[in-house]
């Protein structure tokens, strides 16, 4: 699970240097729940172990008419466990699916071509009232994007200075012959 949750966090990061914003925030909570709920399910296995200890240490002084055992029970629990995860992860694959098939181009991009458009369309006279939900959303992909254009400023930067010291250590080697 720790292997799978590390790659699918290097594919996310990945996907959000590209500039798919939209995806890696409908998905980040979502890729995140089955690591949680098995760290909860951990917890709560090991209060259930100890209450199981406390009242029934040893199954000859378990009550033998009862119709659930001690196994039973955990059967029960890591069953819903496995069910939750198996459920976020299929709706995970999903979305993942359905994205890829998408093609999209990054948001970046489509963010540019939608403002154009709604420039060229919208009446200029009209005042129109926009909600709360509306403007923190408006926040929110401006965070985003925020984030996006530091990171790769970051990277082109890098890039730029690596590439002086290419152009630098070139010009010393032409200069020695």
């Amino acid at each position: 699970m720790f292997g799978t949750n590390c790659y699918r966090n290097y594919q996310h990061n990945y996907i959000q240097k590209c500039g798919y914003l939209e995806f890696f925030r409908n998905t980040q909570l979502l890729q995140r729940i089955p690591l949680i709920v098995l760290s909860i399910g951990n917890a709560v296995l090991v209060l259930v172990l100890a209450v199981f200890l406390r009242f029934c240490p040893l199954p000859e002084t378990c009550p033998l008419d009862s119709d659930f055992h001690c196994e039973t029970y955990l059967q029960i629990f890591f069953g819903a466990e496995i069910f939750l995860v198996l459920l976020c992860l299929c709706r995970y694959l999903y979305i993942v699916v359905k994205f890829n098939r998408s093609k999209a181009i990054p948001d970046v991009h489509q963010d540019d071509l939608l403002i154009s458009y709604l420039q060229s369309y919208a009446p200029t006279n009209e005042v129109g009232f926009r909600d709360e939900s509306y403007m923190g959303e408006v926040l929110e992909k401006q965070a985003d994007m925020i984030r996006y254009l530091k990171q790769h400023s970051n990277n082109l930067s890098r890039k730029i200075l690596r590439l002086n010291a290419q152009l630098e250590s070139m010009q010393n080697n032409a200069q020695r012959y």
